[in-house]
């Protein structure tokens, strides 16, 4: 299980006694997490926040896997602080630990090296020549102008450099140890090397040596030059490795532009086709249309278990639209879709095709031949990782059992009829489940941890109960319509009435109908015995024409006083409570006794004649004598017009809307998309307006969103929708970390990006443009990491409504 996408603790939270594997668990946040400790309790790893004990165990592992292979490690800066960091990822490039943060490089690498040492077996420690870097020195690397390798034996090791024509070296490679990881690097430096942003400048040793490097994708160093007394010394070195290699940048070999094999290499049947490949010892996979084309193919993998898993992963993510992404390689040449798991790694992705509309084309036929039948059912794990509903049941109230087949320990929740209302996911303790029960009842007499939601392209219907934490404790069976999942969410509050006494709250949208909520009722008041009517008054003297004018309207008697709500102690509900009778009766009792004239406008006759003019004003009620000064007496009305009696001031009307409120959508109306729906549901709105897509971030130098995307995403697409007549533009900004050409190629990519997730969700393209601004309108420093993040953003502009 993925860790929880969270801020990492603060590195003194990590700290534990002894050396090695430390494991602990947050209470603040309800999270487990694990960190690395070397001599002295010395932080050199530690993990984001897991759900389970199982998450985090399994970090461990990976950790315990991947700290071996010195390609799994990485240096970078921390985005909101600016401070250097080391991290350790998984051969998906998905970050398992990183390090604490180091003022300064120096301090870092140290740190590195201590971390590698302790965890990579028979690591040696830095001799002199590695005092700078881990590479041999400048003059152990040369040959032809070109790539040349070589094998050093006494270090059991490979390696690269790349010359120039005049003989000099201008890049070194670190040493791996294969031939075929080494061919590797080569490779990966003819991949990024025609992209400028892959590429950096830098100094060490307090700057008196001036160096340039390589890196990938995921910020590893691939090679580096050697190092130069000055900066235009390096300068130079970088202009001739720069024209030196510029041939590669045309080339367009499958491997250039990713790690996939080449789209001639897949194929087979209609349907997922798997295949080993000898030479490459890795398993694949790939999807075929009807017509025999290559839809989705996938990278290699180490076994089949693991290339089976992925295909299971495509089956899963492919139904959801927030998970395929459209993008381009080479500067704009070729186009792609890909799909990703929720922790944003690639599982699969597309050939190449020339133009984005022929890429369109592929995308749509391949989603038509990939829609499951409309009468099946989902699959319990393509919607979600709890059990099918069929699984659980029991007795009304909660239930608990355990699976063998998955060693896990669950619970539930079965109303009256014996429905299953709540379902949690699996736990490896029978503790940790009987503390999930116990925080569904501490929670759900809380309105704001109640949510609703829907899978499947608004298929089928949920509720779910979160926790402080924002973290779902248990979630209902899937219903198809949204009234039948209101009705579903009604007896579930019946049912847990009992938990506190302010009941079960309603669901977070004002769509979902609330829980009832159930007190113990005091004892009802004994009932008044009804008023004595006043003996009726003289009528008055027929009017003469012109006719009178009508009688108002009487005020009515006031109504018996509304007795409390009831609640019982019972947490499932129970029989009727006899104690309410007299309660019930009384209304009916009052209504039979009460006084009538037969003649006027509110009366039962003048019900069935409403054109019967009145007679006679009604005898109002007596009221018990009060001690009271007399009022002085008003003028008497003309003859002929009855008294009229002073009207009570109508309310104010309700403001006007133009269409649903944050409220009505379901969204906090204290959050900008909530923001949005209310300006643009206000007759009053002005035009344009700009709203930042909070959380919509960028992965550095990528149009890869950051976890925090899809949901606020999610939120705007749900107001667009809502309101189908509204024009609007989508910028794109970045900071000021490239040139400006490239941060406005990034900005119009990132907006293009957005514009293309609105349209997978159904906005109409014809709606709204896209334009990107690159650093030209920054909206805080970009001297600070902070700032930097800020002016990394995307903002929506409504034009008209």
């Amino acid at each position: 299980m993925a860790p929880n996408i969270e801020e990492y603790l603060r590195c003194e939270e990590y700290k534990g006694e002894g050396t090695g594997f430390y494991s602990f668990y947050n209470e603040d946040n309800g999270e487990y997490y694990f960190s690395y400790l070397g001599e002295n309790g010395e932080v050199l790893l530690r993990s984001e926040g897991y759900v389970n004990t199982r998450g985090r165990d399994n970090g461990i592992a990976s950790v315990k896997k991947n700290s071996p292979l010195e390609k799994r490690w990485s240096v970078g800066v921390d985005d909101d602080t600016g401070e250097f960091i080391y991290i350790l990822k998984a051969g998906n490039h998905q970050e398992i630990a990183r390090s604490c943060n180091f003022k300064s490089v120096a301090d870092r690498d140290k740190a590195l090296d201590r971390a590698q040492s302790a965890l990579i077996p028979g690591k040696e420690k830095k001799k002199s020549q590695r005092e700078v870097d881990d590479y041999l020195p400048c003059e152990d690397y040369g040959g032809d102008p070109g790539f040349n390798s070589f094998y050093r034996e006494d270090r059991k090791e490979y390696y690269f450099c790349y010359v120039g024509k005049d003989g000099k070296v201008l890049l070194r490679s670190e040493g791996y140890t294969t031939a075929k990881a080494r061919d590797n690097g080569i490779a990966s430096v003819k991949k990024n090397a025609p992209l400028p942003e892959r590429w950096v400048r830098d100094t060490e040793l307090n700057g008196k040596h001036h160096y340039f490097a390589l890196k990938a994708g995921n910020r590893q160093e691939i090679a580096r030059s050697c190092y130069y007394s000055s900066e235009n010394e390096m300068n130079a070195g970088f202009s001739a490795v720069s024209a030196a290699m510029s041939p590669a940048a045309e080339k367009k070999s499958t491997r250039e532009v990713d790690d996939y094999l080449p789209c001639e290499d897949y194929g087979g049947d209609p349907g997922f086709n798997s295949f080993y490949r000898e030479d490459r010892k890795e398993y694949y996979f790939c999807y075929v249309g009807k017509d025999g084309k290559v839809f989705l193919r996938s990278e290699g993998y180490t076994t089949a278990k693991a290339r089976d898993n992925g295909i299971a992963s495509v089956k899963k993510n492919a139904p959801l639209a927030e998970r395929w992404v459209q993008d381009s390689e080479m500067n704009g040449k070729h186009h792609y879709f890909a799909l990703k798991a929720g922790n944003r790694q690639e599982i699969a992705r597309s050939c190449y095709y020339s133009s984005e509309k022929e890429m369109a084309a592929a995308f749509s036929a391949m989603n038509a031949a990939m829609a499951p039948a409309p009468e099946k059912a989902p699959s319990q794990r393509v919607v979600d990782d709890y059990l099918p509903c069929e699984d659980y049941g029991g007795d009304p109230g909660f239930n608990s059992f355990y699976r063998e087949d998955r060693n896990e320990y669950y619970f539930c929740y079965v109303g009256k009829d014996g429905k299953v209302l709540l379902r949690s996911e699996g736990y490896t303790t029978a503790k940790a489940r009987d503390n999930g029960i116990e925080s569904v009842k501490k929670n759900a007499p809380m309105e704001e941890r109640w949510t609703k939601g829907t899978e499947l392209d608004g298929k089928y219907h949920y509720y779910a109960l979160k926790a402080g934490n924002n973290q779902e404790i248990a979630r209902s069976c899937y219903y198809k319509s949204e009234q039948a999942m209101g009705a579903g969410f009604g007896l579930l509050g019946t049912a847990f009435a009992g938990l506190a006494a302010t009941g079960v709250a309603a669901a977070a949208s004002a769509d979902v109908p609330a829980a009832p909520v159930v007190a113990t009722p005091p004892e009802p008041p004994k009932p008044k015995p009804a008023p004595t009517p006043p003996p009726p008054k003289p009528k008055p003297a027929p009017p003469p024409p012109p006719a009178p004018k009508p009688t108002p309207t009487p005020t009515a008697p006031k109504a018996a006083p509304t007795p409390p709500p009831a609640t019982s102690t019972a947490s499932s509900g129970g029989g009727f409570n006899w104690k309410w009778l007299p309660l019930l009766l009384l209304p009916l009792l009052l209504f039979f006794l009460w006084p009538f004239d037969c003649s006027g406008p509110n009366s039962r006759m003048a019900a069935v004649d409403g054109d019967r003019k009145a007679k006679a004003k009604p005898s109002a009620p007596a009221e018990k004598a009060k001690p009271v000064t007399p009022a002085a007496k008003e003028p008497a009305a003309p003859a002929g017009e009855a008294a009229v009696t002073p009207s009570t001031p109508k309310p104010a009307p309700a403001p006007t809307v133009l269409g649903p409120t944050a409220v009505k959508l379901g969204i906090p109306a204290v959050s900008l998309m909530g923001k949005l729906a209310d300006f643009l549901s206000s007759p009053g709105s002005k035009f344009p307006k700009s709203f930042i897509l909070e959380g919509v971030n960028f992965v550095t130098d990528e149009t890869i969103f950051t976890e925090t995307a899809p949901p606020e995403l999610s939120n705007a697409i749900k107001v667009l929708k809502a309101y189908p007549d509204v024009k609007f533009e989508i910028h794109g900004h970045t900071d000021s970390r490239s040139s400006d050409a490239y941060n406005q190629d990034l900005s119009d990519r990132r907006a293009k990006r957005v514009g293309n997730m609105l349209t997978r969700a159904g906005i109409s393209a014809s709606r709204f443009t896209t334009k990107g601004f690159g650093e030209s309108k920054p909206i805080a420093s970009n001297d600070t990491a902070a700032g930097r993040l800020k002016n990394r953003r995307v903002e929506l502009v409504v034009v008209s409504r």
